[in-house]
């Protein structure tokens, strides 16, 4: 009895620390905090201390001093309390810190200035988060990273962004402890950086004349002259800016794909004699570096300015996605495959990329790119980046190569973040946040030294629909903060921990005119048929507290004073539903969910086929649950997805119907690949045994992209059952993206009238 007893104390214990420690809404959280006894006074005055002379540590000290100045008075006659900064040699890790607030006493230690300002950084959350009451509760913080790379990559080739907006990024990267900026500086559709050999880089490469319209493959162009660049100043004044908040700026340079800015400058890097130009929409493209001395002494010329500027010591050299059919076609290239004995043009590949990175590492420098650089032999002393989901990161540690993990699934910030249809357009996938933050970089496949190999972890925005600062900050956020706990927290506390620390936090970054996704607040609709088959009841739930959800019928938008949401609904008519979150006073992630009731939604579900995982969030089933899939999303959790396989259901009707209409709901995306069916058909039975055909319908090439209703007359008198057979096609056809993939097939609600 006594040890249940104490064992029910210890619990009720551990459950009041959880409790008090999420007090602190530290981002990312520290590695250990604990709680004190009472509190440190803001307003008294207060002398800091700084024994460290290293000139680095003084920018923190300064930024330390003007926060301070809003709340109370420093170095006064009367001193209080004090600040004391020092270096402590016990602390292990190059970025790691101790801080300890007490009642007239805050010390911080590090071991070196990287670890001071960070916690100079945890401090000043602490100041945001108790100012209003100006007293902070003591605690004791030891801290430290998990992975020494902490990276996020902003795409600025597709779409260009001022230096300001940069420089607003390291901001907001410093204070979640990031410490790479690795930017995109050259692709396809534009050459970012100033080169003072080669000024036609910039003044061709640097422009395109248009721009697809919507999403690929588009529709229409915008006909409009579109660029910019950086200049060198630009560029060294951002990393100097940058080195202040201990943050490298990792520079790329696209080789030997991705290169047709640079082809459109200077043709004679090519392989092929054709029009060259700065591409005016998103893929990949054929004309490529060739591997002559030419484009190696211009590569190398261009190499010198970049490290010129930047101080990296990493250079990123792209190698990804590099078509091989040019090198095919080029008999310079076979004859110089011959004369090298290079088997193939993947390991023509890894030629180019090893000569790169002999001249990069005569500089002192170590390249890095992303994983494609393994096909054909990795270069002796490269870092990889992996992309492609972990597999290339994997080999690449087993080889005893550093490793940054940026699989596609769990980095790619290009990727949809929400549910709600109004959501803007983006790349494709679904990244929401709690997929960020439950990520884990470190892979099981690898032994215990194998793994000491990866290094850290990078997200990435890739722009082709970002197309200006409001929206690559509402890509960028939360997810990045999310994203910077799974770098920085060693034992990371939960998701649920981790939402209870960002709604808070939300408020700052709208203070600092940071625009971010609600995504937290998406509404998560669910629906079950009732016991008599007349309706649905209809529960609503929202991801993010606190926040309070609220609705209207018959699709009336929604104000603040619209009734909340308590107790689940019930529909027994076709309707519209506007149902949306109130957070700080305002309507948030407004949907309105349409629902019918019809004879295939009170009907029995004998089987139907089962969804790819990734796209079955409504259930095998969620093709008769009374909810509408939006006209513009196939990934609102409402679409079923098939990859390659037929979708197939049969249903039995509660008594003999007679059947007048069927109305089957389909999604077309084809820079997505996915398509609509390659034929449907329509069976009836009266035992469930003998089904006969009642229509087949094909020939759906012309349909446009987005959501495709297929009304089908049905003339049987009489049926109990009812099968529905839709075929995907074979293959994507040839000149589409992903041709020759399995095509997707996406369907959502069946009505039977």
């Amino acid at each position: 009895m006594k040890k249940k007893t104490l064992l029910f104390c210890l619990a009720i214990l551990i459950n009041g620390l959880v409790l008090n420690a999420q007090l602190f809404n530290i981002l990312p959280y520290p590695n250990k905090l604990e709680i004190g006894k009472g509190y440190f006074d803001l307003n008294t005055t207060i002398q800091i201390v700084n024994t460290i002379k290293d000139p680095m540590v003084m920018p923190t000290i300064g930024l330390l001093k003007e926060h301070l100045k809003s709340f109370t008075k420093l170095n006064t006659n009367k001193v209080n309390a004090s600040f004391e900064i020092s270096i402590d040699p016990a602390i292990t890790n190059n970025e790691g810190y101790t801080l300890q607030v007490a009642p007239n006493k805050i010390v911080l230690k590090g071991n070196s200035p990287i670890g001071i300002f960070y916690g100079v950084q945890t401090f000043l959350q602490l100041t945001e988060q108790f100012k209003k009451s100006k007293n902070i509760p003591a605690v004791y913080i030891q801290d430290a990273p998990a992975l020494s790379y902490r990276g996020l990559m902003l795409d600025v080739s597709r779409h260009f962004f001022p230096i300001d907006f940069v420089k607003k990024l390291v901001d907001i990267m410093a204070m979640q402890k990031m410490n790479n900026l690795h930017m995109h500086l050259t692709d396809d559709q534009g050459w970012r950086i100033e080169i003072k050999k080669y000024p036609k880089l910039t003044e061709v490469g640097g422009y395109r004349n248009g721009t697809i319209i919507g999403k690929f493959p588009g529709e229409g162009n915008t006909n409009q002259r579109y660029g910019g660049f950086y200049t060198q100043a630009e560029l060294k004044d951002l990393v100097s800016y940058a080195a202040t908040k201990f943050i490298n700026i990792v520079p790329e340079i696209e080789m030997p794909g991705h290169a047709s800015a640079a082809i459109a400058a200077y043709p004679a890097l090519s392989t092929f004699e054709s029009e060259k130009k700065v591409q005016e929409t998103w893929g990949v493209f054929e004309d490529v570096f060739s591997p002559t001395e030419y484009t190696f002494n211009f590569l190398q010329d261009v190499l010198d300015e970049v490290m010129a500027i930047f101080p990296s010591p990493v250079i990123h050299i792209g190698g990804d996605e590099c078509p091989k059919e040019a090198w095919k076609r080029s008999a310079f290239c076979q004859q110089l495959m011959k004369e090298k004995g290079i088997k193939d043009e993947h390991a023509l590949q890894s030629y180019f990329i090893q000569r790169i990175e002999k001249y990069i590492n005569s500089k002192g420098r170590q390249i890095i790119g992303w994983d494609e650089i393994l096909e054909g032999g990795l270069a002796p002393n490269a870092k990889v980046m992996s992309w492609r989901g972990e597999a290339g990161g994997i080999e690449a540690a087993k080889q005893h190569h550093d490793v940054i993990m940026t699989p596609i699934d769990y980095c790619y910030f290009n990727f949809y973040q929400s549910t709600n249809p109004k959501d803007s357009i983006a790349w494709g996938g679904f990244l929401p946040l709690s997929k960020v933050y439950n990520y884990n970089p470190m892979p099981k496949a690898l032994n215990e030294l194998d793994a000491t190999y990866i290094k850290g972890i990078q997200a990435n925005l890739w722009t082709e629909y970002v197309t200006n600062v409001k929206l690559a900050e509402y890509m960028l956020f939360p997810r990045s903060i999310a994203f910077a706990e799974v770098a920085w927290t060693k034992q990371k506390p939960g998701f649920d921990h981790f939402v209870k620390r960002l709604v808070p936090y939300l408020s700052q970054l709208k203070a600092n005119d940071i625009h971010y996704s609600t995504q937290l607040f998406d509404i998560k609709i669910k629906s079950k048929l009732n016991a008599q088959k007349t309706g649905f009841t209809l529960q609503a739930t929202g991801v993010a507290s606190p926040a309070e959800l609220i609705y209207e019928m018959s699709g009336k938008p929604l104000t603040i004073k619209s009734p909340k949401l308590i107790a689940p609904l019930t529909v027994s008519t076709s309707a519209t539903i506007s149902i949306g979150a109130l957070f700080e006073n305002t309507v948030v992630n407004e949907v309105y969910a349409e629902f019918t009731i019809n004879k295939a939604t009170t009907a029995t579900i004998l089987n139907t086929s089962t969804p790819d995982p990734a796209y079955n969030q409504s259930g095998a089933q969620g093709w008769s649950n009374g909810i509408i899939g939006s006209s513009n999303r196939f990934n609102d959790g409402e679409w079923l997805g098939f990859n390659g396989k037929p979708f197939e259901t049969v249903m039995q009707f509660n008594k003999t119907e007679a059947l007048q209409n069927v109305q089957l709901h389909f999604f077309q995306s084809k820079g997505s690949w996915v398509y609509l069916p390659k034929s449907v058909e329509i069976l009836s039975s009266m035992d469930g045994v003998n089904f006969s055909l009642v229509v087949k319908q094909d020939n759906f090439e012309k349909a446009k992209d987005g959501k495709f209703t297929l009304n089908i007359a049905t003339p049987v008198a009489q049926a109990k059952y009812l099968k529905i057979i839709a075929l995907p096609l074979d293959k994507i056809p040839a000149g589409n993206a992903g041709a020759g993939s399995p095509a997707w097939l996406f369907i959502d609600e069946m009505m039977v009238n």
